[in-house]
């Protein structure tokens, strides 16, 4: 802080490297994981599911609120559980 003429104002500076090179890491994030065989995009891909798959994973260990119903597909019994 600086004081001129009795009244206090600060003085800013932008610091261009610092903000360089956060730039270049914007958007960024690490994917950790132990598997070898996987690409880059089948990585991806598995971290986008994981939400889903602990979606279904709660709803097939809780209890289930569904009519009594004929169901000969099983894609049907996929559909009203999603």
């Amino acid at each position: 802080m600086v004081e001129s003429d009795s009244s206090p104002f600060r003085v800013f500076t932008v610091d261009d490297t610092a903000i360089a090179h956060d730039a270049a890491s914007d958007g960024m994030w690490p994917l950790l994981t132990n598997d070898q065989q996987m690409t880059p995009a089948e990585l991806f891909d598995a971290y986008r599911w994981q939400p889903n798959l602990e979606k279904r994973h709660a709803q097939l260990k809780g209890t289930q609120l569904v009519a009594p119903m004929w169901l000969r597909d099983p894609a049907r019994i996929d559909g009203l559980l999603t």
